[in-house]
């Protein structure tokens, strides 16, 4: 017995995995700073720019994509460790700019095994963990379809035995965020679609796609100086 995700919601060579792309300082007046290069800051630079303002984004980090990140150390191989889902492949901008520039996307497998210690599950437990998720689910969807912008873990059942890894699955795993985290309207509001997964790694393909936007790393924002003319952004090289 084998459980789909599809079912259960109804109820590697090719780019470095987080390529730097490292531009000069920025010049001393810049119509907008942005400060953070995760999905927010490079879509709010990209949405500033096309309004013809000169746009900068400085990051802290090392790297961009912040919770969008791919590494490789862990398995040996490219690992999503934040956003993995290419979810509503349908409609999703990445999954036609990844095959436009040679990233190997497919869509996620329906078949998934569960594990009880060092063995699969038996299917009693299969049943069981099915009937945990589904009640999740069921109870995220009535609340979704309400509008409720609640967190997930306010109307989660409790299902005995099951509770953590149904709380693993739906919020961890699905979500990257914890059930406590996240909102039931916002989980309804994406529920619907097919999910891909980017063989390079989601964070890689995010990378590669934030090419065109002009962004320092290795650069924290040290202060914010309101008051005369325009906004004062100092920054600092990272520790």
């Amino acid at each position: 017995m084998r459980m789909s995700r599809r079912t259960v919601l109804a109820s590697g060579t090719a780019f470095a995995t987080a390529p730097l792309y490292v531009r000069p300082a920025f010049a001393a007046t810049t119509d907008i700073i942005v400060i953070g290069a995760g999905a927010a800051g490079i879509g709010a630079a990209r949405a500033l720019r096309a309004k013809g303002l000169s746009v900068q984004v400085i990051e802290a980090s090392g790297r961009i994509g912040g919770r969008v990140f791919s590494a490789t150390t862990t398995f040996g191989v490219p690992y999503d460790v934040g956003a993995h889902w290419l979810h509503y492949a349908e409609d999703n901008p990445f999954v036609s700019y990844g095959k436009d520039n040679g990233f190997d996307l497919y869509a996620a497998p329906e078949d998934q095994v569960l594990y009880v210690g060092n063995r699969e599950a038996t299917d009693d437990e299969y049943d069981a963990f099915y009937d945990s998720l589904s009640a999740a689910n069921r109870a995220m969807l009535k609340a979704g379809r309400k509008g409720k912008d609640i967190a997930a873990a306010e109307v989660i059942p409790d299902t005995g035995d099951w509770n953590m890894s149904t709380s693993f699955y739906t919020g961890a795993y699905e979500m990257a965020k914890d059930p406590a985290d996240f909102s039931c309207a916002d989980w309804y509001s994406s529920e619907d679609g097919t999910d891909w997964y980017c063989r390079e790694g989601f964070g890689a393909l995010f990378a590669h796609s934030a090419r065109d936007v002009s962004v320092t790393l290795n650069t924290q924002a040290k202060t914010i100086r309101w008051g005369g003319t325009g906004v004062q952004v100092r920054p600092t090289p990272a520790p």
